[in-house]
């Protein structure tokens, strides 16, 4: 688990990839930052409620799945947790 005060977005993006190798078992080197979760890691709405579930247990934070769509990419992803759950602590 990460501490939430010190945790930085780059960190945020590492949980995600490693959750989506969990899984797609894709290859982690094959995700990009700039890889869209559905389109290009053909991900589904299952399984980006999957995704959601593990990063929430993993930063141990509380996800409103209404504030993403599944259609970002990694680094958007981890941007938004970033700026909804870290940036004021």
């Amino acid at each position: 688990m990460v501490e939430a005060k010190k945790i930085r977005v780059k960190e945020i993006e590492d949980v995600i990839k490693k959750e989506i190798v969990e899984i797609k078992s894709i290859d982690k080197e094959d995700i990009l930052d700039q890889s869209n979760i559905a389109l290009d890691l053909e991900f589904d709405s299952l399984d980006f409620i999957e995704l959601i579930m593990y990063i929430e247990k993993d930063l141990s934070i509380s996800i409103n799945d209404n504030d993403f769509s599944g259609e970002e990419t990694v680094k958007e992803l981890s941007q938004k947790i970033y700026d909804s759950y870290y940036e004021k602590t």
